[in-house]
């Protein structure tokens, strides 16, 4: 076994928990480079288990084996981020979404839920599992990323801001949604007709 740990610290009085977050603050969502580090035992599950195939087995889709797909290293958004906390944008939260998909944007100090209007076509490696596996779109989005790997949620007008910096690192980004109220801390996946609330999505 290999394990990776990353130690550090951070001043209490600059730490971004989401106590700050405001209505119709701007969600910018920063593109994943495929599954990263969570859903490989349901990926292995249903290309090795259920459809026996091999990880040489070649698919045009991804432009290479299916075993090199799940070995893709998960994309780590330091250089990104950092910049864009030390350009002094008021940056309200980091979420990094990773297991239990964009629910992680409750684990946030404010009591707020979020509506998500757009979202970029996910990479190829969720298609294919969602066909092969006849994986539910609410299992999907609760298991994977589905093509949005980090999310940051700052003042609509410095959004722009934070999509240009993510840009200087080659990661596409994107403004994908906005804050409403909500005591309930919810996530409305408007394009998917998802609703998230406690730990799981719901289909309306």
């Amino acid at each position: 076994d290999l394990v990776g740990t990353c130690i550090g610290i951070v001043s209490l009085d600059k730490a971004i928990i989401g106590e700050s977050i405001n209505k119709n603050d701007t969600i910018v969502g920063l593109g994943s480079d495929g599954i990263h580090s969570n859903g490989l035992t349901l990926a292995r599950e249903i290309f090795f288990k259920k459809m026996k195939f091999k990880p040489d087995k070649y698919f045009n889709e991804l432009n290479r084996t299916i075993g090199e797909e799940l070995l893709q290293p998960t994309h780590i958004y330091v250089p990104e981020i950092m910049e864009m906390v030390k350009s002094g944008l008021n940056i309200k939260a980091l979420i990094n979404i990773t297991g239990d998909g964009f629910m992680n944007l409750t684990r946030v100090a404010s009591p707020v839920s979020y509506v998500i209007d757009y979202l970029p076509e996910p990479q190829p490696i969720f298609t294919l599992l969602q066909n092969y596996g006849n994986v539910a779109e609410e299992e999907m989005y609760w298991v994977y990323n589905m093509g949005i790997g980090f999310c940051v949620i700052l003042p609509e007008d410095e959004a722009e801001s934070a999509i240009n910096i993510a840009k200087k690192y080659s990661v596409n980004a994107y403004k994908i949604g906005h804050v409403i109220k909500g005591k309930e801390k919810e996530v409305d996946i408007k394009p998917k007709r998802l609703l998230g609330k406690g730990n799981r999505f719901y289909k309306y």
